[in-house]
Order: structure tokens, then C-alpha cells, then sequence
């Protein structure tokens, strides 16, 4: 499945169930790539379902330099249990497995509501089992490159924090980009192009390293 069509159908998934409110589910201990990634796709919801209320959650904690970064983009992640019940649609972003997300997987197989998965991991079969949707790229260096394609395949620019969350997502991912790829540059220098200062960016990494 092609990016355009995977943005084309989660479009589709949210109009069909009129989805007023969407839960983004992180892996425990939530890195950098699981939070960015969740940032950037809460602003695009935004744009794809005007007024849509996002959450985003990870089961007890998100890292340290994640901890930084939530200071940085004014995000609140929850950490006990989020709105399953209020929630229209699920997405399991950067996390490829229910194991993953601890005791909130039973809450999730339960909730019999439209998941989305997102990753740059192939899913678990389990996973595939309980999802409606799953997007992933293996040839992607995070999870953050993926989104960046949405939002291209959306025709949608991404505002100068959302460059910023993503930028520092495939830093983390790629160590510094020591594991990038061409593709990975492309997008770097595509970032840069909307605003992200690189030394600012990587300062806010090392600071806790």
C-alpha cells in the first residue's frame, strides 16, 4: 500500500465513523520517535478532521529526553488510562505490538473500535489480527518519516514545530543520523527548509545523553 493511499484511507475511517474524538497510543517508556511522531500526527488529524480532539498516550512514563521534549512542544502525554471510552478511533503509532502498551492492551482488544496502526516495524501477527488499518514502511529509519510522507501525500506543509518534532524523532532514531539512509537526507533537508535550526534541535538530545 502506497503512502497516498494509506492518508486517503485514514481520511475515509475518520469521515465514515464521524470521529470526533482520536486516541494515539505510544509504547511504554515512549521515546523520542513515539512522541514526535505523535505530535506531528495530532496536527495533521487537525487539518484532515477540523475540530477533532486528540489524545496522546503511553502506559506509566515516556522517557527522559522524551520528558525534555514534551517541555519543548507544550504536549501532554497521559500516562494512566486514557479515554478508551471516549475515544472514536485508535492509532498505535511507533508501536508495533499490544505487548507494548501493557495492561492497556486488553482495554484495546475490548474497545472494538477502528485501530490504525503506524510503525516503521512490520506489525505482529496479534496485532494484525485487532487492527483495521496497518501502515508501515520497514525501508523507513522512524516512524517520523512516515509521517512526513502523510503529510506530503496530503499536500499539507508542516508548520515549523511539527518540522522541529520531526526532525528530532529521526535524530533519536538514526543516531544522529549515523543509520540514515538517502531518503532520510531528503527529508532532513526538506525540514531545514521549513524552519528546523539543526544546532538547536540537537542541543535539546544531548542535553540528557
Amino acid at each position: 500500500m502506497s503512502n497516498g493511499e494509506s492518508i486517503r484511507k485514514i481520511k475515509a475511517m475518520i469521515e465514515e465513523k464521524g470521529a470526533k474524538f482520536a486516541l494515539l497510543l505510544c509504547h511504554q517508556n515512549a521515546d523520542p520517535d513515539a512522541v514526535c511522531s505523535s505530535y506531528a500526527l495530532s496536527k495533521l488529524l487537525n487539518h484532515l478532521k477540523a475540530g477533532i480532539n486528540v489524545e496522546v498516550a503511553s502506559p506509566e512514563s515516556v522517557s527522559k529526553i522524551s520528558k525534555v521534549l514534551l517541555e519543548r512542544f507544550s504536549m501532554r502525554v497521559v500516562n494512566d488510562k486514557p479515554s478508551f471510552d471516549e475515544a472514536d478511533i485508535i492509532f498505535m503509532v511507533d508501536t508495533n505490538t499490544v505487548k507494548q502498551l501493557g495492561e492497556w492492551g486488553e482495554y484495546l482488544k475490548e474497545a472494538h473500535l477502528p485501530l490504525i496502526v503506524i510503525d516503521h516495524h512490520a506489525p505482529h501477527p496479534e496485532t494484525e489480527k485487532i487492527a483495521s488499518l496497518c501502515i508501515y514502511n520497514e525501508n523507513a529509519s522512524s516512524t517520523c518519516e512516515i509521517i512526513y510522507s502523510f503529510f506530503k501525500e496530503a499536500n499539507i506543509k508542516p508548520s515549523s514545530d511539527v518540522a522541529n518534532a520531526l526532525f528530532l524523532g529521526a535524530a533519536f532514531d538514526t543516531k544522529h543520523f549515523a543509520l540514515a539512509d538517502a531518503s532520510t537526507f531528503k527529508m532532513i533537508a526538506e525540514l531545514i527548509d521549513l524552519g528546523v535550526n539543526v544546532k538547536e534541535a540537537i542541543s535539546l538530545l544531548t542535553a540528557q545523553m
